[in-house]
């Protein structure tokens, strides 16, 4: 899943907890949703960890969020 699409789906108690486990803003992370920023590889990764432990059930992928342009075939 990539950044914009957990966003959209996310409420805004799980985005505060997303973004404070992945010691960013949640500000920030609806910058990544609108494509106006691209995460570094670091912060990829603590957002796939973040979502992993607060939305087991929607994951945003390391690799769509750094490539929004990919599909989940695509990151595999």
């Amino acid at each position: 899943m990539n950044v914009k699409s957990w966003f959209s789906s996310a409420t805004d108690i799980e985005r505060a907890k997303v973004a404070a486990l992945a010691d960013t803003s949640v500000n920030y992370l609806k910058q990544l949703a609108g494509y106006h920023r691209n995460p570094s590889r670091h912060l990829a990764e603590r957002l796939e960890a973040a979502t992993k432990e607060v939305t087991p059930d929607r994951v945003v992928s390391k690799y769509e969020a750094v490539f929004p342009e990919l599909d989940e075939s695509d990151a595999a």
